[in-house]
């Protein structure tokens, strides 16, 4: 029988019959508190490791994957639950689930051009077994993957008590702020850390540059692991579209990284306030003559753009051998032009030049290619132009339909053994790419 000292350190164990009663409660407490409030936010979303923005690996590995709601009321209260799988195939073998559930309310104030926040949460965490592995192995199933084959260290699942006051200083001008900020978090039983650094908030766009400092309780030894994971020096942002939102965080140390994106189901019912596009934020999807996607992010002003294409994963001409990953990635300054031929769809053609990295591993430890060269790129579109049903708030959607070329000078050195990787860095890549493009108009909102 553990002691009274011991469960105090691990969190009260949960058997079969006592998790699904709390997750009823729990499940029940937040229906209610989705009744008893007028909604204004409801975000919900998923996370992934192979949002890697080009930059470390996707070992498909640590955080894996993720489901995320987030609501927001009149009153000021959020109410968020985050669901995230824990797994490493790379030690100790085994997985671990995390289910949270957290109340945040802020305090601000505002004296001239400076302005000091304060937000306090409160929450409840469940970790352990939670059944997450049966959904991350059917998705797996559904894209041709190969399964995650680990286990959990018992059929048993944990509960702990979260305390979060997050805090900021800083300068403020209209809707854009800079400043410092302070996260404290204590989890009972679970793991205790402490954040700070720099923040750069745009209203749509929240920038931020970091360092995360964790002690853990070590409730299973994998735990140790995802620790030395996610810690240090991190860098992270966050784009709010109004409908489509996405987010990064990347720890500069390890390699190891998680984004994803949410849609805000009540954004649509907001007043339409846009007027003029002051800057655009635009993602999407491109994909090769092998069906491998490459993921899109970037900004544009006027007639130009930085924007950044990664993908990653097991190389689709080698998925008999998936521990051969791939992790590609670009960033470049592009320039474009419309051709006015037509109204609602506008032709246009744009010039790209920039950096490529070109990253092959092999069991998810050994890079046996790691390189940066440089990479020019000639697109070719049709912008459609939008309908006025596609404005939420102060923020106009439309797409394109894209064609590009890329043009890679110089071709990475590809060791012997490892040719499959060499049709992914051809002198010429062709690519046909959906892009939705967000205009932001960043008057202020009038929006309550």
């Amino acid at each position: 029988m553990r002691s009274c000292k011991k469960s105090k350190i691990d969190g009260w164990i949960l058997p079969r019959k006592r998790k699904v009663l709390l997750l009823i409660v729990s499940l029940s407490l937040t229906c209610t508190y989705l009744q008893a409030i007028a909604i204004q936010e409801l975000s919900i979303g998923v996370g992934n490791d192979w949002y890697t923005m080009g930059l470390g690996y996707n070992h498909d590995d640590g955080a894996s994957y993720g489901v995320h709601l987030n609501t927001v009321s009149s009153q000021g209260f959020s109410f968020g639950i985050d669901a995230i799988g824990y797994t490493d195939r790379i030690q100790s073998k085994k997985r671990y689930d995390v289910l949270s559930f957290t109340l945040s309310y802020p305090f601000e104030y505002v004296y001239e051009k400076s302005y000091l926040s304060f937000t306090g949460s409160i929450g409840l965490l469940l970790s352990g077994n939670i059944g997450f592995a049966n959904i991350q192995n059917s998705y797996h199933s559904l894209i041709n993957r190969d399964p995650v084959s680990l286990t959990y260290y018992s059929t048993e699942s944990r509960s702990h008590l979260k305390f979060d006051i997050h805090s900021e200083a800083g300068l403020r001008q209209g809707n854009f702020k800079y400043g410092l900020y302070v996260d404290l978090n204590l989890t009972t039983g679970w793991e205790q850390s402490i954040s700070a650094g720099i923040k750069a908030d745009y209203s749509f766009l929240i920038l931020q540059a970091g360092y995360l400092n964790r002690t853990i309780a070590s409730v299973y030894p994998s735990q140790t692991i995802q620790n030395e994971r996610y810690r240090g020096l991190n860098l992270s942002y966050l784009h709010n579209g109004g409908l489509l939102n996405s987010f990064y965080t990347t720890y500069v140390d390890t390699g190891f990284s998680y984004g994803g994106f949410s849609f805000d189901l009540l954004s649509p019912n907001r007043p339409k306030q846009f007027e003029k596009a002051d800057i655009t934020v635009f993602t999407g999807y491109f994909y090769d003559l092998f069906g491998q996607q490459n993921r899109l992010f970037g900004l544009a002003f006027d007639h130009y753009s930085f924007e950044i294409k990664h993908k990653n994963g097991p190389m689709f001409n080698q998925m008999e051998d998936q521990a051969e990953r791939m992790n590609i990635g670009s960033w470049m300054i592009g320039y474009a032009v419309d051709l006015p031929l037509c109204r609602l769809w506008v032709p246009y053609v744009k010039v790209l030049g920039g950096l490529a990295r070109y990253n092959l591993q092999e069991d998810f430890t050994q890079s046996i290619i790691e390189t940066v060269l440089p990479i020019f790129s000639l697109e070719a579109g049709l912008r459609h132009a939008g309908l006025e049903g596609l404005t939420i708030d102060r923020q106009h959607y439309s797409i394109r339909l894209v064609a590009t070329m890329q043009y890679l000078p110089i071709r990475p050195t590809i060791p012997e053994g490892y040719e499959d990787f060499s049709p992914h860095c051809t002198h010429i890549t062709f690519q046909l790419g959906l892009v939705f493009d967000i205009a932001h108009d960043l008057a202020r909102s009038e929006a309550v």
